[in-house]
């Protein structure tokens, strides 16, 4: 049998459906449509060869099993460092009257005092 082979991301599914108890909160929050964030779920669930989550129409709870895969990889995000640090961006934008004449005119005295 071939190994499966999943991502980081399957592993974050798993974390915040369990920490939301909901397909729909967690999808929302990894940005992924719900049928996405099933399939990786569903790809965890294959690799352990057990369900990792008790599914209802309301909600989703950590199946025993699941509990003990969670735990692993809860402490595996916690230890990790960032993969990069994040986007420092400064944007600036400036407006100028210049184009338009008669913001030229109620401007002239604003920008004389500079």
């Amino acid at each position: 049998m071939a190994p499966i082979i999943f991502e980081l991301l399957d592993l974050r599914a798993l974390i915040a459906t369990s920490d939301m108890h909901s397909f729909h909160r967690a999808a929302e929050q990894l940005a992924l449509s719900q049928p996405s964030l099933s399939r990786r779920i569903q790809k965890l669930e294959q690799a352990v060869g057990a369900p990792l989550l008790e599914r209802s129409s309301r909600s989703a709870r950590l199946t025993p099993a699941g509990q003990q895969v969670y735990l692993s990889i809860a402490n595996l995000f916690d230890r990790a460092p960032p993969l990069s640090p994040p986007p420092v961006t400064t944007f600036t934008t400036a407006a100028s009257s210049a184009y338009d004449p008669i913001g030229r005119y109620f401007t002239a005295g604003f920008r004389m005092s500079f």
